[in-house]
């Protein structure tokens, strides 16, 4: 998904198209602002709430945001959640401190690939991240904490409706 939306961005521009936005599904990408020039507002999914339910929005112009969490496509057996994301190290769905990491970047090739640092945890997927340099990330951690990366600082807003998780500011 990642590659499809870069070239739905290339593809608007190819056709003059200076203002969009597409949801590819767990991918969204943006050009440019909204018609009345204000950012995009991207809402990033409470990983244990219903579909509509949201932690937080994230404002952005001409980027891509991209999720990667481990409750669209999972079964639960013996209270263990197993989901699609695979941990490429022992061949089994993933067992991190994450639930969902949501990648802002330039690129949704570039957002699709960081935000699979899910299955590296907290720690080194914020070490990853921060050498990348080319992008920010918002970390759900499966202890219900959200840590947000520097450089979204301002355009993260925290919206947890139910009260479960807790907003722990970085920089």
């Amino acid at each position: 998904k990642g590659y499809i939306g870069d070239k739905v961005i290339e593809i608007y521009k190819e056709n003059g198209i200076a203002s969009a936005f597409a949801n590819l599904g767990g991918n969204v990408v943006t050009l440019g602002s909204r018609p009345d020039g204000s950012p995009w507002r991207i809402g990033i999914q409470n990983p244990r709430g219903e579909n509509s339910d949201i932690v937080g929005v994230v404002e952005v112009t001409d980027k891509a945001v991209v999720t990667s969490g481990d409750y669209q496509r999972y079964f639960i057996k013996d209270g263990r959640r197993y989901c699609h994301i695979f941990d490429p190290r022992t061949g089994y769905p993933i067992d991190s401190d994450l639930m969902s990491v949501t990648i802002v970047a330039p690129s949704s090739a570039d957002a699709d690939g960081l935000a699979k640092v899910i299955v590296l945890g907290l720690d080194r997927g914020m070490e990853i991240v921060k050498d990348y340099g080319q992008a920010e990330a918002i970390f759900i951690t499966t202890d219900k904490k959200i840590y947000v990366t520097p450089g979204l600082k301002g355009r993260f807003r925290f919206e947890d409706a139910t009260h479960e998780y807790t907003y722990i500011q970085n920089g």
